[in-house]
């Protein structure tokens, strides 16, 4: 029980309790470097407006990072999961794990 706590305590934290955010940090997580909005929203298949609206969230709580920049297509919205963001994720893993069922 007491585990199972904690792992609510980490969600609510970081406004995680929505699973569309748990999910595009664990999307996140497997990537190394940017990723350009337009592929992430593909793979997820969720409109931009939400997308852009989860994503901007997060970017305040310092588990992404969310900003313009120059690619080989242009200049393109991109993303990454912080270090923040991959010791949240490491975090929920660790208390899923410990959880009893």
């Amino acid at each position: 029980m007491e585990e199972a706590r904690r792992l609510l305590d980490l969600l609510r934290r970081y406004g995680l309790l929505s699973g569309t955010k748990l999910g595009i940090l664990l999307a996140l997580y497997h990537i190394e470097g940017y990723v350009t909005f337009s592929d992430l929203q593909r793979a997820l298949d969720m409109p931009k407006s939400s997308l852009h609206k989860f994503l901007e969230e997060m970017k305040e709580t310092g588990l992404l990072e969310y900003r313009r920049a120059i690619t080989d297509l242009g200049v393109r919205a991109v993303v990454r999961i912080t270090e923040k963001g991959r010791g949240v994720v490491k975090e929920y893993v660790e208390s899923i794990n410990k959880v009893k069922l």
